[in-house]
């Protein structure tokens, strides 16, 4: 059965871009993809960033991303969780908020 993860559908460049920001920040070679999606939250520490999905159509949406990691008492393992609300509600308002901004008083 093929698996898509977000790395799947997440734009390349950006992908290649986290991985250098955060090797660079935590001194460690960490690999495009997926790996640079949930390196952090792995490890036990939260991670929230932006990035942009692309739709099977080419069509594109920001996404907004919080991963950590959850202990699991039951088997004593962990899991990452992940939110990924759309953001373009959010950008729209931010774009407002500037042009109110800029308007002389």
């Amino acid at each position: 059965m093929d698996k898509i993860t977000p790395a799947d559908i997440s734009d390349p460049e950006e992908l290649i871009a986290r991985a250098k920001a955060l090797s660079a920040e935590l001194s460690t070679p960490i690999t495009p993809g997926f790996e640079a999606l949930v390196f952090k939250a792995s490890r036990g520490i939260e991670d929230i960033y932006e990035l942009t999905y692309i739709r099977k159509d080419g069509s594109r949406f920001p996404a907004s991303c919080r991963l950590l990691r959850c202990a699991t008492t039951a088997t004593r393992s962990s899991a990452t969780y992940s939110s990924v609300p759309t953001i373009p509600a959010r950008k729209a308002v931010e774009a407002d908020q500037r042009q109110l901004a800029q308007r002389p008083a």
